[in-house]
């Protein structure tokens, strides 16, 4: 506007509309599932305003995880744009929400929420001393003490004249298949060998 000794006079009129002041975050799908580990991140379209001064990922076994209640965090920066996370140290076979984050001098905003599931591990089990030694045999076997989440299928003793032996070295398999000990005879062994 304008003013003289005659009056006012006005210019054109033009509307806009205020920012927020909060972030546009988006979670990104989560990927690279593991037993203990996984991937996922955000992207970030508006700072809403504010420069974003931290930005990363949230998660828990919770549902709605933030900034100060969650099982895990990670820190990816300051700004807008597309970035990815690593989620570590996490259960097996355990659900997990995750959100993305950013915050500017406004506050933390969220992205939307997602969740996965942690995948099945190989089994835990441990070999049992040798129970008796001859000549020609030895009777060993094991104790299988977590499946990993699957049913075994196939469980037994593998022995080679070579360190740390493998299935394509020696083996017998146990009859029996399932969680818990076993024990297994070893025959026709090279005396002195």
């Amino acid at each position: 506007y304008a003013t003289n000794s005659i009056g006012i006079s006005f210019g054109d009129e033009i509307t806009f509309t205020t920012m927020t002041g909060k972030p546009n975050v988006t979670t990104v799908e989560v990927s690279n599932i593991t037993a203990t580990t996984a991937s996922s991140g955000g992207n970030i379209t508006n700072d809403g305003g504010e420069t974003i001064i931290e930005r990363g990922i949230v998660w828990s076994k919770l549902e709605n995880p933030t900034v100060n209640n969650n099982d895990g965090i990670t820190h990816n920066g300051v700004g807008i744009g597309y970035f990815i996370s690593e989620l570590t140290s996490l259960e097996l076979r355990t659900t997990y929400y995750v959100r993305a984050y950013a915050t500017n001098s406004f506050g933390t905003e969220y992205g939307n929420q997602l969740s996965f599931t942690t995948n099945k591990s190989i089994p835990i089990l441990s070999t049992n001393s040798l129970s008796a030694l001859a000549s020609s045999f030895f009777i060993t076997g094991g104790y299988i003490s977590d499946d990993g989440g699957a049913e075994i299928v196939e469980k037994g003793v593998c022995w080679s004249t070579s360190p740390n032996p493998i299935t394509s070295d020696n083996m017998i398999m146990d009859t029996d298949v399932g969680l818990g000990s076993f024990t297994i005879k070893i025959p026709d062994l090279n005396a002195n060998t």
